[in-house]
């Protein structure tokens, strides 16, 4: 999430502490759920302004999808059910930033209204043993998916089937044609939409989850492999290897790091062209070493160009890209926003405390409907001993670039000096706040909402998503399917030369 903070306070308890802990909640009655369900509703359709637009864009009414979950209750027994039934409400929000929540932060954030001793006893319920057993049980997906690609579904990467009879299924690249007879396409819309994105440019939804499809062990699956038709179910092989290998060598490229955390930056310099090389894997961590770093590589080096890859970064703080542009940049950089909010009894409150900032505006796309707006001027002030650099920076991104991770992406569309390149997401992004927590009366279910949504520069519904790069490019059926589930190292130098179609694009451009 983007959470424009410095200092937090996390609301944890123990796992050890409540290993066997009971459900700390008496049972709901119908009529707590029903109460509850349509406070979910309420708050969703007057806090999320992103609703209508969505509405415009694609023509799909998320409301009434969700209204129609409502008869659900009439055979739910038990309060973990319904837990299950308002996530997947949460769901046909359509946005990474609503989901259910254990953390909240009383030092900034308004928590009136809010039983936090409610959230603690619930997030220990839920990293108790009971749970997670029964949990277990319902789960009935294959943990990997199928990848949409050139509308096509590819599982990644190779598998090993294992039945119980010792028999198994090899699975390389296949392409699925089916499930339970639906063709793939039909089945997305029909069974998973609200976890699709949506390409503009086509007018037409596709599943973005970077995972993949994820396709029921008992359904039936119709596939195609090195020509061959066949079908199968998962759960009819309970067994399964991951083969971290790709079909193809790729010569003279390094193994990834299994011992390097997942979540580290890095900074290269590549003396062939004079590239400073930024991977930020993710937004999280503020690290005055890391900064350090890019200083000093940089200023131990000529710079002709710098490239920030922010490609599969799914967010964190905007201060940390904020800080690596400090870091670089010889001239303070100004840029704008303009952040965008539902005008509702509860909103308001909830934004009480840029009340001071706050405007009230018709948006004539949207209905004419009025938004409380939140105008800002921003700007980056170069470190007093950043490495001075005033050439291009490019920005690579691709569909799995969100969040805090995306806003460098809209930054960069923005200022002159910063150039983006890479793929749409097919998701709302832009510039935004943190999410705000709302907490149901009964069941106490604590939830993060998405409540603002960036409007700068926009004049039609489309703009709103804000998802676009300077310089669009496609990446190859290998970069999408076949080298993210195998052993080697996308961000070494060794593959972006040979292999990285963002990275030889930067290398074009003057």
């Amino acid at each position: 999430m983007k959470a424009k903070i410095i200092i937090i306070f996390i609301l944890t308890l123990s796992l050890s502490c409540f290993a066997q802990l009971e459900n700390p909640f008496e049972k709901l009655t119908k009529k707590q759920m029903y109460r509850d369900f349509d406070q979910l509703i309420k708050i969703i359709e007057d806090g999320n302004p992103q609703l209508l637009v969505r509405q415009k864009v694609t023509g799909l009414d998320q409301l009434a999808m969700m209204r129609a979950m409502r008869s659900q209750i009439d055979t739910i027994m038990d309060n973990d059910s319904f837990n299950d039934l308002l996530n997947s409400v949460l769901e046909w929000v359509m946005d990474g930033h609503s989901y259910e929540t254990f953390d909240v932060y009383p030092d900034f954030e308004n928590l009136e209204s809010i039983d936090i001793y409610a959230i603690q006893a619930r997030q220990a319920y839920y990293k108790s043993m009971e749970y997670l057993m029964e949990k277990r049980k319902k789960w009935n997906t294959f943990w990997d998916g199928a990848i949409y690609y050139n509308n096509s579904f590819f599982i990644r990467g190779n598998h090993q089937l294992i039945g119980e009879n010792g028999d198994t299924l090899n699975i390389t690249l296949m392409k699925v044609l089916s499930v339970d007879g639906e063709e793939m396409n039909t089945y997305v819309t029909n069974h998973l939409l609200k976890k699709c994105y949506f390409d503009i440019k086509n007018k037409r939804f596709y599943y973005g989850d970077k995972w993949g499809v994820y396709i029921p062990k008992t359904a039936r699956v119709k596939a195609e492999q090195n020509g061959e038709i066949m079908e199968f179910s998962f759960n009819q092989y309970p067994g399964h290897v991951v083969v971290q290998v790709v079909p193809i060598v790729l010569e003279g490229i390094p193994n990834k790091d299994l011992n390097l955390d997942k979540s580290n930056n890095q900074v290269s310099y590549f003396q062939e062209d004079q590239i400073l090389y930024i991977c930020l894997s993710t937004m999280t961590g503020d690290n005055e070493e890391f900064y350090s770093q890019i200083k000093e590589v940089g200023k131990n080096n000529i710079i002709d160009k710098v490239i920030i890859d922010v490609r599969d970064n799914e967010g964190g703080s905007d201060y940390v890209w904020m800080n690596v542009i400090s870091a670089i940049v010889k001239d303070t950089i100004h840029y704008s926003t303009k952040l965008a909010f539902c005008d509702s009894k509860i909103i308001r409150k909830k934004f009480q405390s840029y009340k001071n900032i706050i405007s009230y505006e018709k948006i004539p796309f949207l209905d004419n409907k009025i938004y409380g707006i939140i105008n800002s001027e921003m700007l980056i002030v170069p470190d007093s001993n950043s490495i001075g650099y005033d050439k291009k920076i490019y920005v690579l991104s691709n569909r799995n670039t969100y969040s805090a991770g995306f806003s460098l992406v809209r930054f960069a569309n923005e200022v002159e000096q910063v150039v983006s390149v890479g793929s749409p997401t097919g998701k709302m992004v832009g510039f935004g706040l943190m999410p705000q927590v709302f907490q149901l009366k009964y069941s106490k279910f604590t939830f993060r909402l998405t409540c603002i949504m960036d409007i700068y520069n926009a004049t039609k519904p489309e703009d709103i998503y804000q998802d676009y790069t300077e310089i669009e490019i496609a990446p190859t059926f290998e970069e999408e399917i076949l080298y993210p589930r195998s052993v080697y190292n996308m961000k070494s130098k060794e593959f972006l030369y040979q292999y990285d179609t963002g990275f030889k694009k930067v290398l074009e451009l003057e």
